[in-house]
Protein backbone atom coordinates (compact mmCIF):
# COMPACT_ATOMS: atom_id res chain seq x y z
CA UNK A 1 0.00 0.00 0.00
CA UNK A 2 1.29 3.46 -0.92
CA UNK A 3 1.59 6.09 1.79
CA UNK A 4 -0.99 8.87 1.56
CA UNK A 5 -0.02 11.81 -0.59
CA UNK A 6 -0.19 14.94 1.60
CA UNK A 7 -0.94 17.07 -1.46
CA UNK A 8 -4.14 15.13 -2.12
CA UNK A 9 -5.37 16.05 1.37
CA UNK A 10 -4.89 19.76 0.79
CA UNK A 11 -7.85 22.01 0.13
CA UNK A 12 -7.64 25.44 -1.48
CA UNK A 13 -10.53 27.88 -1.37
CA UNK A 14 -10.32 30.36 -4.24
CA UNK A 15 -11.92 33.70 -3.47
CA UNK A 16 -13.31 35.93 -6.15
CA UNK A 17 -14.13 39.57 -5.45
CA UNK A 18 -13.49 38.83 -1.79
CA UNK A 19 -16.11 36.08 -1.65
CA UNK A 20 -15.52 32.43 -0.92
CA UNK A 21 -17.37 30.73 -3.77
CA UNK A 22 -15.65 27.37 -4.15
CA UNK A 23 -13.12 24.92 -2.80
CA UNK A 24 -10.73 22.62 -4.61
CA UNK A 25 -8.96 19.41 -3.67
CA UNK A 26 -6.74 17.18 -5.75
CA UNK A 27 -9.80 15.14 -6.70
CA UNK A 28 -12.72 17.56 -7.07
CA UNK A 29 -14.20 21.05 -6.87
CA UNK A 30 -16.97 22.17 -4.54
CA UNK A 31 -19.04 25.11 -5.74
CA UNK A 32 -21.15 27.19 -3.37
CA UNK A 33 -24.89 27.54 -3.87
CA UNK A 34 -24.28 31.25 -4.35
CA UNK A 35 -22.05 30.47 -7.34
CA UNK A 36 -24.35 27.75 -8.72
CA UNK A 37 -27.28 30.16 -8.86
CA UNK A 38 -25.42 33.41 -9.39
CA UNK A 39 -23.70 35.26 -12.19
CA UNK A 40 -23.12 32.93 -15.17
CA UNK A 41 -19.83 34.68 -15.96
CA UNK A 42 -18.52 33.91 -12.46
CA UNK A 43 -19.79 30.35 -12.91
CA UNK A 44 -17.36 29.90 -15.79
CA UNK A 45 -14.48 31.82 -14.20
CA UNK A 46 -14.33 30.44 -10.64
CA UNK A 47 -14.13 26.74 -11.64
CA UNK A 48 -11.07 27.63 -13.70
CA UNK A 49 -9.55 29.18 -10.58
CA UNK A 50 -10.29 25.81 -8.92
CA UNK A 51 -8.52 24.03 -11.78
CA UNK A 52 -5.43 26.13 -11.04
CA UNK A 53 -5.70 25.25 -7.34
CA UNK A 54 -5.96 21.55 -8.21
CA UNK A 55 -2.92 21.78 -10.49
CA UNK A 56 -0.91 23.42 -7.68
CA UNK A 57 -2.11 20.85 -5.12
CA UNK A 58 -1.15 17.94 -7.36
CA UNK A 59 2.20 19.46 -8.33
CA UNK A 60 1.34 19.89 -12.01
CA UNK A 61 2.02 23.61 -11.55
CA UNK A 62 4.60 25.09 -9.21
CA UNK A 63 3.28 26.52 -5.96
CA UNK A 64 2.49 28.14 -3.81
CA UNK A 65 -1.16 28.79 -4.67
CA UNK A 66 -2.10 32.46 -5.03
CA UNK A 67 -5.30 34.26 -5.90
CA UNK A 68 -3.44 36.31 -8.53
CA UNK A 69 -2.09 33.13 -10.09
CA UNK A 70 -5.56 31.58 -10.10
CA UNK A 71 -7.09 34.64 -11.77
CA UNK A 72 -4.30 34.76 -14.39
CA UNK A 73 -4.81 31.05 -15.13
CA UNK A 74 -8.57 31.50 -15.54
CA UNK A 75 -8.10 34.56 -17.76
CA UNK A 76 -5.66 32.66 -19.93
CA UNK A 77 -8.06 29.73 -20.30
CA UNK A 78 -10.91 32.01 -21.36
CA UNK A 79 -9.05 34.61 -23.39
CA UNK A 80 -5.99 33.02 -24.93
CA UNK A 81 -7.64 30.95 -27.69
CA UNK A 82 -7.96 33.40 -30.58
CA UNK A 83 -8.30 36.63 -28.58
CA UNK A 84 -4.88 38.13 -29.24
CA UNK A 85 -6.02 40.38 -32.09
CA UNK A 86 -9.09 41.48 -30.17
CA UNK A 87 -7.07 42.46 -27.11
CA UNK A 88 -4.60 44.42 -29.26
CA UNK A 89 -7.24 46.78 -30.65
CA UNK A 90 -6.84 50.41 -29.57
CA UNK A 91 -10.44 50.71 -28.34
CA UNK A 92 -12.20 47.76 -26.73
CA UNK A 93 -15.80 48.07 -25.55
CA UNK A 94 -15.23 46.41 -22.18
CA UNK A 95 -18.83 45.55 -21.20
CA UNK A 96 -19.76 44.27 -24.64
CA UNK A 97 -16.54 42.29 -25.16
CA UNK A 98 -16.59 40.80 -21.66
CA UNK A 99 -20.18 39.69 -22.16
CA UNK A 100 -19.42 38.16 -25.56
CA UNK A 101 -16.40 36.27 -24.20
CA UNK A 102 -18.06 35.23 -20.96
CA UNK A 103 -15.34 36.88 -18.89
CA UNK A 104 -15.85 39.20 -15.90
CA UNK A 105 -15.28 42.83 -16.91
CA UNK A 106 -12.60 43.28 -14.23
CA UNK A 107 -10.68 40.33 -15.65
CA UNK A 108 -10.86 41.67 -19.19
CA UNK A 109 -9.51 45.00 -17.92
CA UNK A 110 -6.68 43.13 -16.17
CA UNK A 111 -5.90 41.23 -19.38
CA UNK A 112 -5.73 44.49 -21.32
CA UNK A 113 -3.30 45.98 -18.75
CA UNK A 114 -0.94 42.99 -18.79
CA UNK A 115 -0.15 39.78 -20.59
CA UNK A 116 -3.29 37.91 -19.52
Amino acid sequence: MEPPNPASETTKAPRYRGRLLAAATAARFYLSDRLEHGDPVERSFVPLMCAYARDVITGQLPGPYSEDGARRYARYCLLAPGCGELLERPHVDIPRTAHALGVPEAELRAALRADL
